[in-house]
């Protein structure tokens, strides 16, 4: 009987070794997919407030290659026209009423609204 059971054991390993490939293709399938190294998209966004209030952003986003993004904010009204330019590590916001690129950290783009209005 353990003879049996280990003669179907090793049988069994090149098709689970098959498996385990054919899961890791369809991975790297999805994650391509979802992410895929360039790009054009119009997104909305919805940002729940610690107070239960809602904010919605609309933006339309261009990624080329691995490290270069631009964002270009659509709605609410008091948002369009604002951009953000990522070129590798690089980092600027645009604001329409200031008329320059300033440029931020990676940390400041999580935190603009703070430090900008």
């Amino acid at each position: 009987m353990k003879r049996t059971l280990m003669l179907i054991i090793a049988l069994s390993l090149p098709s689970l070794a098959a498996l385990a490939q054919d899961a890791n293709a369809l991975l790297k399938s999805v994650d391509e997919n979802l992410m895929p190294e360039s790009y054009e998209a119009t997104r909305r966004l919805i940002n729940e407030e610690p107070d239960g209030g809602k904010k919605e952003f609309t933006f339309f986003t261009v990624k080329k290659g691995k490290d270069k993004i631009a964002m270009l904010y659509i709605a609410p009204a008091s948002e369009r026209g604002r951009a953000t330019l990522r070129l590798g590590e690089n980092m600027w916001l645009y604001i329409p009423n200031v008329n320059k690129p300033i440029r931020i950290t990676s940390l400041q783009s999580i935190g603009i609204k703070a430090i900008v209005h």
